[in-house]
């Protein structure tokens, strides 16, 4: 009934899959011939830890020739894999204003125009009772492979003036352009920027890429900020990648560093002062795991396999991963385990939810068929964790794909209805920071297949003659904020899209959606 007319917009992003991670073990730059910089910033968005990813990217842009930049901010964009990139727009200029404050301003003036959107994509579930929808430019919105929800984003321009070598008076002259720009589009006092995790640096801290494998065994794991657990993460992954036969050793000073700083946390508390962050160290991360897979795979599933808790998050995050790769009595024998575990399935549903991130297809197929419950709760783990655990948005392109293919109607012969209408909120919000688009679609064919909501009311809702299904926080709630955030930013997609299906009353209501998207906020509170 439906047929996606997505081939537009999958050219207007990356297709990145889990298969494409690659956690960084020494700085891009380093022993290696200079290569060109798409092929270095390919490698830089790979790393799957976005402290280090922005930390290294920062680094790298700070060394390339100035009139590379405007390449590079581009580049950026388009591997960042979201369509509202705010966080990553201010850090990029930034860096750019320090270096070259002239070319950044010119990118920056024409970043008011992608301001829009600003209540966030999921606040729009209601044409009366939310916020009219609003862009600065219809058309620069819809030329644009990304908007800004949040205007502070460009603020990342000024605070890099603030620290180029430009003389004060031309600082000062930009720096007034630019906030006359500012009032005369938002008519609001500048706010502050962002202070995002892409704030967090590790300029001047990249030492433990350096260490000798001497100096990183007896490197200090801490966890007190963003900056200090990138340090202990990457000294891990060294020392995993100079010695990977000491991988078991590694494991066992991490147990004992998580007990000296639980020992320390509970000796602050009870002398009155404040501790944080709190609970375990995050380690081993899955990017070291990922690593220890790669370097010694038979110490690995040896280690896996004699493992004492099935339920340990580590062991379990080692197992999916591993899946994939062991045989089948191996595979059986965890499965058991797992259900024996606990009567209700959780760990199994973990195990599961860990495979999926790795093999999403061979995980739903082996969910569907343990599932003995009335809910889907197996395939919903599945379906959640492939979209939403561990994988930044660039990388979860492949495991969004699988589960846009795939056919609800499976889930409808197995399961009461009553279960399945909320059965990929999960994935839709992942989607929606991706493809607003494919979310959209994605949404309304599963409404249509399932059939939970009384088709008639459906249509109702589209044309805004009900408020029944507003603020519900389930498919149709997503399913109506993304039809009408996608007719705002990519309304001659939509017309394609609307033109394929078959239902003449679901056609009129979308065609009324497309031409009356905007919403009138005449309930909300001035």
């Amino acid at each position: 009934m439906f047929l996606a007319a997505s081939a537009r917009v999958e050219a207007q992003r990356n297709s990145w899959t889990s298969d494409d991670v690659r956690p960084l073990t020494k700085l891009p730059w380093l022993g290696a011939e200079l290569r060109p910089l798409d092929v270095m910033l390919d490698e830089i968005f790979r790393e799957p830890n976005e402290t280090i990813r922005y930390a290294v990217l920062a680094e790298y842009l700070a060394m390339i020739p100035v009139e590379q930049l405007g390449e590079a901010y581009n580049r950026c964009i388009l591997l960042e894999g979201k369509q509202t990139p705010d966080e990553l727009v201010e850090f990029l200029l930034h860096i750019w204003a320090r270096r070259d404050p002239h070319a950044c301003w010119k990118k920056a003036k024409t970043l008011f125009d992608l301001v829009g959107i600003e209540e966030g994509i999921l606040c729009y579930d209601s044409y009366m009772d939310r916020p009219k929808i609003t862009v600065q430019n219809r058309d620069a919105f819809r030329a644009s492979r990304y908007w800004l929800q949040q205007k502070a984003s460009i603020l990342g321009f000024i605070t890099g003036l603030q620290d180029s070598p430009l003389p004060e008076e031309e600082r000062v002259r930009l720096m007034r352009e630019c906030v006359d720009i500012w009032f005369t589009k938002f008519k609001t006092w500048p706010n502050k920027g962002l202070y995002s995790d892409y704030r967090w640096s590790l300029w001047g801290r990249f030492r433990t890429f350096d260490l000798t494998l001497d100096e990183l065994r007896p490197y200090p794991l801490t966890a007190r900020d963003n900056g200090a657990r990138a340090e202990s993460e990457i000294a891990l992954r060294r020392w995993l990648e100079k010695a990977p036969q000491e991988a078991v050793q590694i494991l066992d000073k991490i147990t004992v560093q998580n007990e000296e700083w639980k020992a320390y946390q509970i000796s602050e508390i009870e002398a009155g002062r404040e501790v944080g962050p709190q609970g375990a160290l995050p380690f081993p991360s899955t990017e070291w795991l990922w690593l220890w897979r790669g370097l010694d795979p038979e110490g690995m599933l040896t280690w896996a396999r004699r493992a004492g808790s099935v339920s340990d998050p580590v062991v379990l995050a080692a197992r999916g991963m591993l899946l994939s790769q062991v045989d089948e009595r191996t595979r059986a024998e965890w499965f058991q385990a797992a259900r024996d575990a606990d009567e209700h399935d959780a760990v199994l549903s973990d195990l599961l939810g860990q495979w999926s991130i790795w093999d999403t297809r061979a995980a739903m197929r082996t969910a569907l068929g343990f599932q003995k419950h009335e809910s889907p709760h197996l395939s919903s783990t599945v379906q959640s964790d492939a979209t939403n655990n561990f994988l930044p948005p660039n990388l979860r392109h492949g495991n969004l794909g699988f589960i846009r293919e795939f056919d609800v109607e499976l889930l409808r012969k197995r399961f009461d209805d009553g279960y399945l209408y909320d059965w990929a909120t999960e994935a839709m919000e992942a989607w929606g920071r991706v493809d607003v688009g494919e979310a959209a679609r994605y949404g309304l064919e599963g409404l249509m297949k399932l059939n939970h909501y009384p088709r008639s009311d459906l249509i109702k809702f589209l044309k805004g003659e009900n408020n029944e299904f507003s603020d519900t926080g389930d498919m149709i709630d997503r399913t109506f904020c993304y039809l009408r955030v996608w007719a705002v930013v990519r309304p001659d997609e939509m017309k394609t899209w609307i033109a394929t299906i078959q239902d003449s009353a679901m056609r009129d209501a979308l065609t009324w959606l497309l031409e009356n998207p905007w919403g009138t906020g005449e309930n909300v509170e001035q």
